[in-house]
């Protein structure tokens, strides 16, 4: 099952029971995916400006004041903390996101258990 929130964002709910959020440009899909336990930690970020909020390990909700980011953090072979996986929201996609999508979401879920 598989909801958009723009012509180039995509929300999956993956065979592993994993809900993947993926940005689509050109040949290249750009994203990550999270737990069902960290998608239901997710909070409305939009209330308070430079909010963080720790999904599952390395993984973040932040809200930048002009958009919305989810981001998994990865170590490079240096041990340096790098993107390894992001998703960004605009205020509008956010809002679709939060009253809409994420309900929907959070109905096959339940569905499936």
């Amino acid at each position: 099952m598989s909801w958009s929130i723009a012509d180039n964002k995509i929300m999956k709910l993956m065979k592993n029971g994993r809900i993947g959020f993926y940005q689509c440009k050109g040949q290249y899909n750009r994203g990550l995916s999270l737990s069902i336990d960290g998608f239901s930690k997710m909070e409305d970020v939009t209330i308070s400006p430079a909010t963080r909020i720790e999904l599952e390990p390395n993984v973040w909700l932040i809200n930048y004041g002009s958009h919305i980011q989810l981001v998994k953090y990865c170590l490079t072979k240096d041990q340096k903390r790098c993107d390894g996986g992001i998703f960004f929201f605009t205020p509008k996609e956010w809002i679709m996101f939060w009253t809409k999508t994420r309900q929907q979401i959070q109905t096959s879920l339940a569905d499936d258990a």
